[in-house]
C-alpha cells in the first residue's frame, strides 16, 4: 500500500506542477496518504495514526511554508489529536 501511495502522489504531483502549484509533490504526498489513512481509520487499523502523526507533520512544514499560520495551528490541533489517538487505541487493544 505504501509503494501504491508514492506512486500516485508523484503522478497528482506532476498533475499539480502542472497547475504552477508552490510545493506540488508535497502536497500530493500528503493528499493522497491522507486518503490511505482515512481507509486504515475506517477499517480500524490500528497503524493509521503512524500514517496521520506524520502527514499532520508534514502538513505543519507545508502550511508554514505558505505562511499559512491559522491552517498550521489547526494542523498542529490534529497532530496533538493523532497523538491521542493512538494511544487511545492502544489502550483499546489492551483490553480486549
Amino acid at each position: 500500500m505504501f509503494i501504491i501511495g508514492l506512486v500516485m502522489a508523484l503522478l497528482l504531483g506532476k498533475l499539480f506542477k502542472e497547475f504552477q502549484q508552490q510545493y506540488p509533490y508535497l502536497d500530493a504526498l500528503i493528499s493522497v496518504f491522507c486518503i490511505l489513512a482515512t481507509f486504515l481509520t475506517a477499517k480500524s487499523i490500528l497503524e493509521n495514526w503512524y500514517y496521520w502523526i506524520v502527514l499532520n507533520l508534514l502538513s505543519i512544514i507545508l502550511f508554514h511554508f505558505q505562511e499559512l499560520y491559522l491552517t498550521e495551528i489547526l494542523f498542529l490541533f490534529n497532530f496533538s489529536m493523532s497523538i491521542f489517538g493512538l494511544f487511545y487505541w492502544k489502550k483499546l487493544a489492551v483490553k480486549k
